[in-house]
């Protein structure tokens, strides 16, 4: 046998099992799961690419999707093309702008460093996240805390009071207006204590204006099915006085 003759053979010896498991191993055609191509759902604004391997429960992001959904969201108004000819498009951009990022935006009434979006999961649209699509319809409502009639700036005051800890200052009145549900008028001014929201401040304004903006096409007074799932029960509640701090 020649030196060709034997490199022929050693070679086919090589070959002929790598050609053996390449079969043994690949996949039967019966084997491969068939690929399913899920439908995009059609909604105003930007949508992440996860949005399209779920549905919308009624207008909400619903609350078994991951982390991976968490800047899905079906009305946004930096991408709404609707909104480009409307007149109240800067202050219902200007809140969303605030909501998403509130430290930022206005860091005067945010001592707390918490955003809107913190409580109100992908920008108050997703279910049993605290969601307000629809929300603005429901003002005036009666506020227990306050024991009076609240508008929807009344309720933003209110978060930025508390949430917010925009009451931290020690001279400007605001504990004890969180504590009697009023807007007092900071008797003093210094770069230390910022002022107190109220319902005329621009921050307050151009936020109320974004959750409008998610409640058009809603019905005002109309019972909501997503909204108010989030409370205690009343039965389950613990006085204050009870809680151990330690």
């Amino acid at each position: 046998m020649t030196q060709i003759t034997r490199r022929g053979v050693a070679a086919m010896v090589v070959i002929l099992p790598l050609t053996a498991a390449l079969r043994c191993s690949a996949p039967s055609r019966e084997s491969v799961p068939p690929t399913v191509e899920l439908p995009r759902i059609p909604q105003t604004g930007e949508f992440g690419p996860a949005s399209h391997t779920y549905e919308l429960v009624g207008p909400l992001v619903p609350k078994t999707t991951t982390m991976v959904t968490a800047w899905d969201l079906p009305q946004n108004p930096l991408t709404d093309p609707a909104l480009d000819i409307r007149a109240d498009a800067d202050m219902i951009r200007q809140g969303f702008q605030l909501f998403t990022n509130t430290p930022e935006a206005t860091p005067r009434f945010t001592a707390s460093g918490m955003t809107c979006a913190n409580c109100h999961l992908n920008q108050g649209q997703r279910e049993l996240a605290l969601p307000l699509v629809g929300t603005s319809g429901m003002f005036p409502e009666y506020n227990n805390r306050a024991g009076r009639s609240f508008s929807l700036e009344d309720r933003i005051v209110g978060c930025f009071y508390r949430s917010e800890n925009a009451v931290h200052g020690s001279d400007n009145g605001g504990l004890s207006a969180a504590r009697s549900g009023t807007v007092p008028s900071p008797p003093t001014v210094n770069t230390d204590t910022p002022l107190l929201p109220n319902v005329d401040s621009e921050e307050v304004v151009a936020l109320a204006t974004y959750l409008r903006y998610l409640s058009e096409g809603y019905t005002p007074g109309e019972d909501l099915p997503w909204r108010k799932k989030n409370r205690i029960l009343r039965e389950s509640l613990l006085p204050i006085d009870t809680l151990d701090p330690q």
